[in-house]
């Protein structure tokens, strides 16, 4: 599964047209680097340099490997996104989280995204959001104190977190307006399961 034609292969065996493949431990390194902006953009660059070199962003227009763009700071946001579009790339992943910001928390629908999100609207690139660090272990540990970041979580976690960060992101996006400025944008929520839909909807419709 590391040889793309071999990959091919056996998506035709199994009736797969097309794959998207993210990156599985890359959605916690943003949350890991926050403390050093510089740090996270010049590793996610790299990593999706060799993203593109090893599988392409659109081979032979079936397998379409997901760059990934930190929002850490909004000008090297817009920078790598251009950089995807001009290598072909379909798809790009944010991080369905508030952003870290100096003092504080920024959210992704900050009209500082603007330009973002106006290349992403206008370009048509989809624009995903995968499970993964959403830096909500404070909430966890607010009821357990200490609660240790392992394999062997406690419980309590899956119970509070559970959908918690990707129904507050898109319920951000919706209520700050993302959609009336941008209503041609293209999103999915890849990983996040569905559950956490109808309790959002119905959270919406409250509000309104």
């Amino acid at each position: 599964y590391r040889d793309r034609d071999a990959r091919l292969d056996v998506m035709d065996v199994q009736g797969v047209d097309g794959a998207m493949l993210f990156p599985t431990l890359g959605v916690g390194i943003e949350a890991a680097l926050t403390h050093d902006p510089e740090a996270a953009h010049e590793s996610f660059h790299a990593f999706n340099r060799w993203l593109e070199e090893d599988w392409g962003f659109a081979y032979k227009d079936r397998i379409f490997a997901v760059p990934y763009v930190p929002f850490l700071e909004p000008d090297r946001a817009l920078a790598e996104l251009e950089w995807a579009l001009e290598h072909g790339a379909r798809a790009v992943n944010i991080r369905n989280a508030p952003v870290p910001v100096p003092g504080g928390y920024r959210s992704p629908a900050d009209t500082a995204y603007d330009p973002f999100w106006r290349l992403a609207e206008e370009s048509g690139v989809l624009v995903s959001t995968h499970a993964g660090s959403e830096s909500y272990d404070p909430l966890v540990n607010m009821w357990e104190p200490g609660e240790e970041h392992s394999l062997f979580r406690s419980p309590l976690r899956n119970v509070l977190l559970k959908g918690r960060a990707v129904t507050d992101f898109y319920g951000a996006l919706v209520c700050q307006l993302l959609f009336e400025r941008f209503d041609g944008l293209r999103m999915v929520s890849v990983e996040n399961g569905a559950s956490w839909i109808p309790d959002l909807l119905h959270r919406l419709a409250d509000a309104h």
